[in-house]
């Protein structure tokens, strides 16, 4: 990264969670914590990588933006962990991108992560996603004057 843009990239060795624990180490906290610690009030691009802990941290952040019905992010990107290690849980998975929906993230791309395979064989336990935030607009619509 050039020294230029090095103050728009935050790099911290925490734990993301959907408590704050500061006496951990390292430190877990949550997503809304960790913005408030920085002072920011939007994220153009959130990655998120916590091996099976993306489902109660990022439900815990969009429950802190509830009230506004909006994320405060214009693209997220996450390893979303398929299973509990024994078990498949499509119901699981479609309901959190259902919630993601909700607040305007809809997925446009995802790369299976055979990398996170568990168990005997090649079977993918993670999927890569990217949710960017999209906007509902009317087919025959224009945005010229």
């Amino acid at each position: 990264m050039t020294p230029e843009h090095q103050n728009r990239s935050t790099f911290m060795k925490v734990g993301l969670s959907d408590k704050d624990e500061p006496n951990k180490s390292p430190p877990f906290y949550s997503m809304k914590t960790l913005m408030d610690k920085k002072g920011y009030d939007h994220i153009d691009l959130l990655k998120v990588d916590v091996d099976g802990a993306e489902y109660r941290s990022m439900h815990k952040f969009m429950d802190d933006f509830a009230k506004e019905g909006v994320l405060p992010i214009s693209q997220l990107s996450m390893e979303l962990h398929l299973d509990d290690d024994k078990n498949w849980n499509f119901g699981k998975v479609y309901s959190f991108m259902e919630r993601f929906e909700e607040f305007g993230l809809r997925i446009s791309g995802r790369e299976v992560n055979f990398g996170a395979a568990a168990g005997e064989g090649p079977i993918p336990r993670a999927v890569e996603v990217s949710l960017p935030f999209s906007t509902p607009f009317a087919i025959g619509s224009s945005t010229s004057t």
